[in-house]
């Protein structure tokens, strides 16, 4: 009225927030948490993140529950923290000063640096472009996914650069690395989630605050588009993996001898082949061969959404779930072909059914064969991998820095046991940074305890090394 213009150009309406069963929230039903509680127990951050990335920014009615701020707790804000932690931890450990080792313009970086920066600076422009749209929950939850990708891909995938003894230009470049990706982020989460993003830019840079700073801007030249499509292979197989092994209850401790791998496409092949170290040593399997014909190895099962495919169908539907359950279809590009009918892949679940000894999982036309077959010395391996986390959880209890080296004593009457411990003596030593593998426990040690592994008693003693 006054300007002869409108009063604004953009308008965020949220949703209804209802109580976890649909009903509406209500003072006399107390059916919503208390907030000063949740923001106690769950934060405030966590809480907002929550709000954004639901569809309530999109005027949609959105069901709440403390569940829903406790995943985004867990699954963002203390996987952030515990990067940071991370981060703090070991760079101060090695005096890592990022005003003379924070450079990283004109130099030959390692493959997880360049795929980190590639996704990070992806991640601006996919923000910023949902932002800019006023679309909050689209602007948010790759957020979610990057911090997921940071943990646990990359900090996962670079642990032994930062557990180096020397201080060599691979590890300052991880360091160099991690630092600029987490002040940057800080930069990008600022909005949603302000204190914890300033908490640890502060703490990062020395600066007053993040919100005093620039919106983060995109580097285009970082930005791989081949490479961050290879690793989102490896990430898929790997995942795969992980869900057969959960599926056959085989720890990922326990190692294997095989997995076998299939991918929709020629060009794919490549990528499987260079990252093959990689995904072997996330599976911790031995070997890994790729599938010209996963038709050889497992059969497929296709299982119909009924409650999609019945519209469509009608009276044809119980003939379709017939025809699916003997096998009498064919899948071509992601369409089914069945009884005369021409279906999306995405109307059914296919289900992979391995030979015996093996066990398959298929996600986007990958497909991982796992064998899952374990022989004497992969069992010993095992029971090994076993005796290094009790070892390790041994050095947290004596509160010993990542970095101290130790005596180290494990014995058992089991015969089996003894034998994989002298097998596998040097690996045992060099994951626990012992110096030496006692043969009796006539020693002055810290600690000495009695535990199991496999229902199999073990004694495991340690004693800080003074070098």
């Amino acid at each position: 009225i006054l300007f002869d213009k409108p009063a604004f150009n953009n308008v965020i309406v949220n949703g209804i927030l209802l109580a976890k069963n649909g009903e509406k929230l209500s003072k006399r039903k107390k059916n919503y948490p208390d907030p000063t509680l949740l923001f106690e127990t769950k934060g405030v951050d966590a809480t907002r993140l929550f709000m954004y990335q639901s569809t309530a920014p999109l005027a949609e009615d959105v069901r709440f529950s403390e569940d829903h701020v406790d995943e985004i707790l867990k699954k963002f804000v203390l996987t952030l923290y515990n990067t940071y932690s991370f981060f703090v931890t070991y760079s101060n450990i090695d005096n890592f000063d990022p005003e003379i080792d924070g450079n990283l313009e004109g130099k030959e970086l390692h493959e997880l640096d360049q795929w980190l920066l590639s996704e990070f600076n992806q991640l601006i422009i996919e923000v910023t472009q949902n932002m800019d749209e006023y679309n909050l929950p689209k602007a948010t939850r790759p957020l979610i996914d990057f911090v997921d990708n940071l943990s646990n891909w990359y900090i996962r995938r670079s642990r032994r650069r930062f557990w180096k003894s020397e201080n060599d230009n691979d590890k300052k470049q991880a360091y160099a690395t991690l630092h600029f990706v987490l002040t940057e982020l800080c930069k990008l989460v600022a909005p949603f989630t302000p204190f914890i993003s300033d908490e640890i830019y502060r703490n990062l840079t020395g600066h007053e605050s993040v919100h005093l700073q620039d919106w983060p801007k995109p580097n285009l030249d970082k930005i791989d588009l081949t490479l961050n499509k290879k690793m989102s292979l490896a990430r898929t197989i790997v995942s795969l993996g992980h869900a057969i092994r959960s599926q056959e209850n085989l720890k990922v401790r326990q190692p294997l001898a095989k997995i076998k791998v299939a991918v929709p496409d020629d060009t794919l092949i490549k990528y499987v082949s260079e990252l093959q170290d990689v995904i072997t040593e996330e599976l911790n399997v031995k070997e890994l061969e790729i599938l010209e014909n996963p038709d050889k190895e497992v059969t497929k099962n296709l299982k119909a959404n009924a409650k999609e495919l019945g519209p469509i169908l009608g009276e044809k539907m119980k003939e379709v779930l017939e025809a699916a359950r003997n096998n009498q279809f064919e899948i071509i590009e992601n369409t089914v072909h069945i009884c005369g009918e021409k279906l999306g892949i995405d109307k059914f679940e296919v289900v992979y059914q391995a030979k015996p000894g093996f066990s398959a999982q298929s996600e986007n036309g990958v497909v991982a064969v796992l064998d899952t077959n374990i022989t004497k010395a992969l069992k010993q391996e095992g029971l090994v991998r076993d005796v290094v986390r009790i070892v390790q959880e041994f050095r947290k209890e004596m509160d010993y820095n990542v970095s101290d080296r130790i005596y180290l004593y494990v014995n058992s009457e089991d015969a089996e046991l003894t034998e994989a411990i002298q097998n596998f003596a040097d690996y045992l030593k060099r994951e626990t940074l012992a110096i030496e593998l006692q043969n009796s426990d006539d020693f002055e040690w810290d600690s000495e305890k009695l535990t199991d592994i496999e229902e199999v008693p073990v004694t495991i003693a340690v004693k800080r090394a003074e070098i």
